[in-house]
């Protein structure tokens, strides 16, 4: 439902399937986002990949996409004549005039291929917000020259290295082999890249029926303090906090218009609410079904919205049987206010001599003037004292079902739709597959934020959710492609198979080496911390920056508590920029290679070259192999150390033989082995 991100495409020239399959290892549990990152990243792709044809940055697609520059996808291609005057492309992208022109961007009013209408669309904003607030276009430039300089720095320092191994060596073969650099081993192994990716989930659960909650919200008489229980989990992402601010602003003492500094009376002003303070209002701590039962999971991003309506409609419930008490303790505490402000006005004889003699002696008058408002909380308890002692019922039970909707299949699956943008700043050295993010900058659109602190909490974390799935959390099933998994050191947990040959192929000056194992069952090698690798503080970017969108909007105020936005699961996918981040600086480690071959020996063209020289020109599946900017290249998600590595040595595919001579030609210079070296990392 989410493939087609934040992009406006017809339904009659898109065309998505989910299959499922059986397989031997068990279900995984779902993860933030529900499978909609997958599909997302797999459009992004594309975009990614039609840039490369065309010629042009992504960012530049993207972009246009969004402004509604005149796109089309057809048959795997896009063409725009809006960007021919910007841009150098060839007579093939642009050739075919027939091609019905179509917009790309979603605005006000666009339908999805799914059949909803977007509604307040922010993706244009965000978008741009994101670009200016991280200086996009300037840092670019100097990402570029920082790859472009780089390579004479890092040839020196590896002149310097060399030459202090050859200080350092007692024999002239050692001095010999410290020498011999390669090439391709000279060129800039540290590059930068810098992406930004878009994004636009949609709210709601998809099974209609679980778009419902329950609340309870008790007043007591004692104290007047509130008590609100809930159908929702609190597990960190602030649930609690946000639905105690929901009761407390809609709970409170009723003003006429403002009257009461004056005393008398009112006017015919609309009433509000003044908020009783947040230390009034306790949420239970444990979801209890006794208290509020069928309770929907907590997830799909949607629990403010549904449990914050809940609480309002029993704060509302609440209200209005209050309501005359709370009227009547607000007349009688403006009348005393009234009266206390009457008498600071008229002073006794006595505080006039006193006055008199303060300013015969040039001084001040100290005293603050009354406040010119009562405090809510101490009307509030009154109220509820009044109200307990006629019998009010003080305890309500609330209820919201988000309306309008129609559930999976139908032309209104989702409420409304959170937007948001990323631009992140990668660094690479391309040796060892090391990596870092020099910084990020996120703009979300949440609407009318219920507590900005809670929802930039939220976006970081989400990020950084988003990072890890992006660049360290590799899932390595025991199977054919991973034979390597169950060898040596009792790695192999699944069901080992012995090779026949592998008792007598030992001899007697052989070292012992286990034998060969082979692990094709399908169980999972990365089980726990040791092999699966979430990230750490230090795979946080270095400069984090995250900022709320200013000015949303959001015109589901019916569908919403105070016009805000689900943030829990749409900035997950923002921490695919990282990716695209690291894949581009991975690019500028081909460019050198690509042109480097090209320049130096021309050894690609007779296929003897350095590492992707069998293909032409160093690249892979280059199609033009006299250009030394190299084409689309594929790497795949995640972007660990090891796929770095390989995708900078010239590999596409790190399982394949290819990939094994790249693996050791990189690795060579630290003197292991390509493949122990893989297992290793």
């Amino acid at each position: 439902m989410h493939c087609t991100n934040a992009y406006g495409v017809s339904s009659k020239r898109l065309r998505a399937r989910g299959r499922v399959a059986r397989t031997s290892s068990t279900s995984n549990t779902a993860f933030r986002g529900f499978g909609a990152p997958q599909g997302m990243l797999a459009f992004e792709a594309a975009v990614e990949q039609a840039a490369a044809a065309l010629g042009v940055a992504p960012e530049v697609l993207r972009g246009g996409s969004l402004v509604r520059k005149r796109f089309v996808f057809s048959r795997g291609f896009i063409r725009s004549t809006d960007l021919e005057k910007k841009t150098h492309l060839s007579s093939s992208c642009s050739a075919k005039k027939n091609v019905p022109k179509q917009n790309q961007q979603l605005r006000d009013g666009d339908t999805t291929p799914y059949g909803t209408v977007v509604k307040d669309c922010q993706a244009r904003a965000c978008w741009d917000e994101c670009l200016r607030s991280s200086d996009f276009a300037a840092r670019r430039d100097e990402i570029e020259a920082f790859n472009r300089s780089s390579r004479c720095f890092y040839f020196i320092f590896y002149l310097l290295l060399n030459f202090f191994h050859l200080l350092l060596s007692l024999s002239p073969s050692n001095s010999q082999k410290t020498l011999s650099l390669s090439p391709s081993l000279n060129t800039s192994w540290v590059k930068r890249g810098l992406a930004a990716v878009p994004t636009m989930f949609g709210i709601s659960f998809t099974h209609k029926t679980y778009n419902q909650a329950g609340a309870q919200v008790s007043v007591f008489a004692a104290d007047g303090s509130v008590l609100v229980s809930h159908g929702g989990v609190e597990m960190g992402q602030g649930l609690h906090t946000k639905v105690a601010a929901v009761a407390a602003a809609a709970l409170g003492v009723v003003d006429r218009g403002g009257a009461g500094a004056g005393g008398g009376g009112g006017g015919g002003g609309a009433e509000r609410v003044r908020p009783l303070p947040l230390s009034a209002v306790r949420v239970a701590s444990a979801t209890r079904t006794d208290a509020v039962p069928n309770a929907s999971p907590t997830a799909a991003s949607a629990s403010s919205d549904l449990y914050g309506g809940a609480v309002a409609d029993a704060c509302r419930q609440l209200m209005q049987r209050l309501r005359p008490y709370l009227l009547e303790a607000a007349v009688e505490a403006e009348a005393a206010e009234a009266a206390a402000e009457a008498a600071a006005s008229s002073p006794s004889p006595s505080s006039s001599s006193a006055a008199a003699a303060t300013a015969k002696q040039g001084g001040e008058n100290k005293t603050p003037p009354p406040s010119s408002s009562f405090s809510s909380f101490p009307v509030w308890k009154a109220a509820v004292a009044a109200a307990y002692a006629d019998r009010v019922d003080l305890c309500a039970h609330g209820f919201y079902a988000t309306p309008g909707l129609g559930g999976w299949g139908s032309g209104s699956p989702v409420a409304y739709f959170s937007f948001g943008a990323a631009a992140v700043e990668a660094e690479v050295d391309c040796l060892t597959g090391d990596s870092s993010i020099r910084r990020a900058d996120v703009v979300m659109d949440v609407g009318r934020s219920l507590n900005p602190a809670i929802d930039v909490g939220q976006v970081e974390g989400a990020f950084v959710q988003g990072l890890g799935w992006a660049t360290t959390e590799e899932v390595v099933k025991c199977d054919a492609s991973h034979a390597w998994v169950g060898r040596g050191n009792g790695r192999g947990r699944g069901k080992t198979v012995r090779s026949p040959s592998s008792s007598s192929s030992s001899s007697p000056s052989s070292p012992a080496l286990p034998p060969p194992l082979s692990t094709l069952d399908g169980s999972t090698h990365t089980r726990g911390p040791g092999a699966y690798k979430i990230p750490s503080a230090d795979d946080a970017p270095s400069d984090f920056r995250v900022s709320l969108l200013r000015g949303s909007r959001n015109a589901a105020t019916a569908r919403t508590v105070h016009s805000s936005k689900a943030v829990g699961e749409p900035p997950f996918f923002l921490g695919a920029a990282a990716f695209f981040a690291l894949k581009r600086a991975v690019g500028a480690a081909r460019e050198d290679a690509a042109a480097e071959g090209e320049g130096g020996e021309r050894g690609g063209a007779e296929g003897g070259g350095e590492r992707g020289g069998a293909e032409g020109g160093g690249e892979r599946g280059g199609g033009d192999s006299g250009s030394a900017r190299p084409s689309y290249f594929r790497l795949d998600l995640p972007a660990t150390s090891e796929a770095l590595r390989l995708s900078a040595a010239g590999c596409d595919d790190g399982d394949g033989a290819d990939g094994d001579r790249a693996l050791d030609a990189v690795a060579g210079a630290a003197g292991v082995r390509g493949r122990r070296s893989r297992v290793s990392c």
